[in-house]
Order: structure tokens, then sequence, then C-alpha cells
């Protein structure tokens, strides 16, 4: 057996620093620096991507990656995605959107390709060139971390190459929570919500 725990996991913030906003998943990692990580955790700064970061999808077993994109949110929202292709990525600026696409097609074509998280945090398309991050965004970091930190506990797997059994302490506690959302074996025991009635009466049938 091989306890989660043991699996290597990499923090990547990506981004281009010289247009605000655009740099906040680079922005995060510095910030995440400064914290407290699992041992089998590395954190690094990805830049804008590309090719050179390629042999990370054979060093580790779960990247989380963190960066900026558009989309129809309000600035400052994030969102969580596990994406299996480059199609699954959401529109993202285009001074690195190429760059990281190409990435996880090589190595899909590759056949190694590890458990991904993207961090998406939504920013404005104006954008100027300038080193810092606007306070609309920056204020969102702590958020951002704790997502980061919220996925770190979850994990587990996958395994390459070899058969195994994972291991993962678990709190049952949330799982009884999460039965009050949502009945993941479908029959919905929340009769306080749903209910199911079947009108037994005879109808006239219509010719």
């Amino acid at each position: 057996m091989e306890n989660a725990n043991n699996k290597k996991v990499l923090i990547l913030g990506l981004g281009n620093i010289l247009l605000n906003d655009e740099g906040i998943g680079v922005r995060v990692v510095e910030e995440m620096e400064k914290t407290k990580l699992p041992s089998n955790t590395d954190i690094l700064d990805g830049g804008t991507g590309g090719f050179v970061l390629l042999s990370l999808f054979h060093e580790y077993q779960t990247i989380i990656i963190i960066d900026a994109t558009l989309s129809d949110e309000e600035p400052g929202t994030i969102k969580v995605l596990e994406p299996k292709f480059s199609s699954d990525f959401p529109k993202s600026l285009s001074t690195h959107e190429l760059g990281m696409k190409d990435m996880i097609e090589s190595a899909i074509l590759l056949g190694k390709v590890p458990k991904l998280y993207l961090v998406a945090v939504t920013i404005s398309p104006h954008q100027d060139m300038d080193m810092k991050v606007t306070p609309e965004i920056e204020k969102h970091i702590p958020k951002i971390i704790n997502t980061v930190f919220d996925i770190l506990k979850i994990i587990a797997g996958p395994l390459f190459d070899k058969s195994g059994a994972l291991i993962a302490e678990l709190d049952m506690d949330e799982i009884v929570e999460a039965k009050l959302d949502f009945d993941a074996i479908g029959h919905y025991s929340r009769d306080d919500i749903f209910g199911f009635t079947v009108n037994n009466q005879p109808d006239t049938i219509i010719e």
C-alpha cells in the first residue's frame, strides 16, 4: 500500500508578471513560499509556461496549476477545474495560453499525464504594463491560497506503471455533511425537500 501523502505534488504558478493581474499565479506561489507545505509538495514559479516545464509532468504525480483566466464571472472569481486535455482549459490571456496547451498535448502524446488541478482566477481582459497586481485581485490572494490547501487535503493518487492500493485519512463527518447537499446514490433521501407521488386514479382514454 502507498499513502497518498507520499505522492509528489507540485504547486505551479503561471502568468506574465509584466501585465498586472495576468501574473496572479506567480504572485500566489511567491506568497505560498512563506507558508509551511507538506513534505511531499514543491512549489514553482512557472512564468508563462511552455515546453521548458514538460519534464515536470514526469516528475510529479499531481500538479496544481494557478493561473489567470478570462470569463464572464466577476474579476476575482476562483474556480477549481480538473482538466484532462488541453481543450479542457478555459480561455486565458494569449501571452501564455498557446504554450500551456502545447505542453499538455505533448505530455498526452508521451503517454504520462499527472493528475491536474487548475485554480483559475478570473481577471479583467484589460491589463496595463505594470508588475503590480491590482488591489481588486490582490485581496483574493489569501482565498486562492486556502483553495490550494483544500486541494492538498483531498489528493490521493494516481498510481502509474504499477498496481497498488492508496490510503488516505478521511473525515467521516464531512461525508454526512455532503449528503445533506447531494445524494450520491440517486434516491434523494431528503424528504423535507424532495417528494415523489404517484397518480393511481384511472384516466379517460382519448382515441
